[in-house]
């Protein structure tokens, strides 16, 4: 063997060790690596939840209720005494009251809107006896002054517009007369049925006394509540009497009789969050 091909042998054995001692440093390598976890893989922390937005306005609830109740007549004197001299008889001391309510409650405060229906006949003689009716309509603002869901206890005051009304009946056969005043002529002949109206401009105030069925309002469900209501109205400014149904021109007369005290039961439900 030559010199050149010990040479080339010996060349060959060294690339053939280098590259199996490569191959083994790569394989310890790989074996000083720690071994996979067999257990469970580290938790990831859940990202936070958002919060929910409120169902409803915490400050903020709406609410609907039906009245009913009694309104005494103040200033009966003078129109009584016009009524016994034409041959009727009295006005009762007190009508029938029954409305609606729509209110929407903020921070305490309510801000609410009232029609109210006024009826009475109590008249023993239905033919010689008169009959009141009305219809007013409100805008009222209250302040609860307790903090609390449960109780109730706010002043009231208000502002409408009111109409009144008292209707007398005769004969078909009455024969109008042209002589005296006005209001006299009507109640002397009001054939069938002849009814004297006045409008008022009002203000009136108060105070509510509720208790609710206590509930988490905040979850916007309703909450069913009861209230008692006194209230005192004042005729700012009345019209001249009218007659329904003609064509009669405006005229005088005495101070139509107008509810001065009302006592009204209320019932209704409240949605929202806010204080009632």
């Amino acid at each position: 063997m030559t010199t050149r091909s010990v040479l080339r042998a010996c060349t060959a054995f060294f690339c053939l060790s280098s590259s199996f001692l490569l191959l083994a440093s790569d394989a310890l390598g790989q074996d000083a690596l720690p071994p996979p976890s067999s257990g469970a893989t580290a938790a990831v922390p859940a990202p936070a939840e958002a919060p929910r937005a409120p169902v409803v306005d915490p400050a903020f609830a709406v609410g609907f209720s039906g009245t009913a109740g009694v309104d005494f007549l103040f200033g009966r004197a003078q129109f009584n005494e016009e009524l016994r001299r034409h041959g009727y008889e009295d006005l009762g001391v007190a009508t029938g009251a029954f409305g609606l309510r729509a209110s929407g409650f903020i921070h305490g405060w309510e801000l609410s809107f009232a029609p109210k229906w006024k009826y009475w006949n109590g008249a023993d003689d239905p033919s010689r006896g008169p009959t009141f009716s009305g219809v007013s309509l409100y805008m009222e603002a209250a302040y609860d002054l307790l903090s609390q869901q449960v109780f109730t206890f706010a002043p009231t005051i208000g502002f409408g517009w009111s109409q009144s009304s008292v209707c007398v009946r005769g004969s078909p056969e009455d024969v109008p007369s042209n002589r005296g005043p006005m209001f006299s002529q009507v109640l002397d002949h009001p054939g069938k049925e002849s009814c004297l109206e006045t409008e008022a401009v009002v203000m009136r105030g108060g105070f509510v006394l509720g208790l609710a069925i206590e509930s988490d309002m905040s979850t916007g469900g309703g909450t069913v509540f009861v209230n008692l209501r006194p209230t005192f109205e004042w005729p700012l400014q009345s019209s001249r009497y009218t007659v329904e149904y003609t064509d009669l021109p405006a005229f005088s007369g005495p101070h139509m009789p107008h509810p001065g005290f009302g006592l009204v039961y209320e019932t209704g439900i409240v949605f929202g969050g806010g204080r009632r």
